[in-house]
């Protein structure tokens, strides 16, 4: 028994709108592809610290057709615009299933766009395979995914022609023209949208965002005190002139030396005195000139430390306390900071063994560029506004050395000492070896 033409009808008319469901669907997995892609050629681009290899690693999201010469198009990763082209077949799926009447064109336009976004994936495989040796593998989803709607687009215009025979073009000049409009105004929308959304965002990442922030080497300094095995160091940033650093010295001294720490601690001291002791090291100024510390001459005290200790090992500590009680002396009529009062300083708290140590002291103090370099190194190091004066940084220790790869705890001056304790119980307590 033969079917009526009414109900062959029928079953083509709904075999195009599933040709037509089956289209829209693959058009809403081709975007979501695409917009995956593009937030990859957006991390190579713009965070690329986040990119850690290309497609022939398995870790490796498909990131390297982002740096290749036919990845992008007016400066906008292809996937962008393929994406727009996947927009454009969803809006031509929904035209044939609504309806006869423009079903005819949507079918012819629908297959164009589809074969047209398949070449260019095809495209963008080949890059990759050519670059890489191997595939990428969002790209052959997108490829997948592009074959099967141009198959589906096929499908719905044999449908299309078997219910409605061939189409005259010349015949719906004006009905091509109104969907070519509606189809252009989606393409133009849709990339615009993407468009703005990918160069705003750059606004809101830094090409250093995911990057493993290497630090700066620790400077060296002479001036040590404490456990021989230390498990966490202190580093004290220091200005000899500063009431402040006196306080801070004599707090954390004070309990180092006399081992209250609840873990074997070391106390190291950095000089950031208040002026430039070398102005020639800093071309656009010092911030944190200060006009007491010029006038006591902080940078003769802190090399009067350093120089101590390198005339006699051991000694540098003392002679940084003996200077602190000295400014604290109040005013003498001159200088707080001199040769001639550092050396007698010096002598007053038994440092020498000798009578050949004042005189070298006095000369390592006056001549010494090794230590005027040394200085200025501390200076330079701590020249950012975090490092107030003074400052103490926490590390955990490696070697009897701060281990700067694992960051420290900062605190500031005035803090008291059992906060300082906590400070150093919960650095080590973050530490799987602590």
């Amino acid at each position: 028994m033969k079917m009526s033409s009414r109900s062959i009808r029928l079953n083509q008319e709904f075999a195009a709108k599933l040709g037509a469901i089956h289209c829209a669907a693959l058009s809403i997995v081709g975007a979501s592809v695409g917009v995956a892609l593009t937030a990859k050629a957006f991390k190579a681009a713009y965070t690329p610290c986040l990119v850690q290899s290309v497609c022939r690693d398995e870790l490796a999201d498909c990131l390297d057709p982002a740096h290749g010469a036919w990845s992008t198009l007016l400066g906008l990763p292809v996937s962008l615009w393929m994406t727009s082209l996947f927009f454009v077949t969803a809006v031509l799926s929904f035209r044939i299933f609504r309806g006869r009447k423009s079903r005819g064109i949507a079918q012819r336009a629908l297959s164009l766009v589809t074969l047209s976004s398949l070449l260019l994936i095809m495209a963008l495989l080949a890059q990759s395979f050519v670059s890489t040796g191997a595939p990428c593998q969002l790209c052959a989803a997108l490829g997948i995914t592009a074959m099967l709607l141009v198959a589906g687009a096929r499908l719905v215009e044999w449908y299309s022609r078997r219910t409605l025979g061939r189409l005259r073009l010349r015949e719906h000049l004006a009905e091509i023209l109104d969907m070519g409009f509606v189809l252009a105004v989606v393409f133009i929308v849709v990339s615009g949208v993407q468009s703005m959304t990918f160069h705003a965002l750059r606004n809101f990442f830094s090409p250093q965002y995911g990057c493993v922030e290497v630090a700066p080497p620790w400077p060296q300094t002479q001036i040590k005190a404490g456990s021989p095995e230390p498990r966490v160091i202190l580093s004290l940033f220091l200005d000899i002139s500063c009431e402040r650093s006196s306080r801070e010295f004599q707090k954390l001294g004070a309990t180092v030396l006399e081992d209250k720490f609840p873990v074997p601690v070391q106390l190291w001291v950095y000089h950031t005195p208040r002026h430039a002791c070398d102005p020639t090291a800093f071309s656009a100024g010092y911030a944190k000139e200060n006009e007491e510390a010029l006038t006591h001459d902080a940078c003769l005290a802190a090399r009067a430390v350093e120089c101590m200790e390198q005339v006699r090992p051991g000694t540098g500590f003392a002679l940084l306390s003996g200077l602190f009680a000295l400014r604290e002396e109040g005013d003498t009529g001159e200088r707080t900071f001199t040769v001639d009062r550092v050396v007698r300083r010096a002598e007053d708290l038994h440092l020498f063994a000798d009578t050949t140590e004042p005189g070298a002291l006095g000369s390592c103090i006056q001549n010494d560029p090794n230590v005027r370099e040394r200085i200025t190194s501390h200076q330079l190091f701590a020249a950012g506004e975090e490092y107030r004066v003074p400052t103490l940084a926490i590390h955990r220790a490696v070697n009897g050395a701060p281990d700067t790869g694992h960051g420290a705890r900062w605190v500031q001056a005035d803090t008291p000492i059992s906060a300082v304790f906590r400070s150093v119980m919960e650095l080590l307590n973050d530490d799987p070896q602590g």
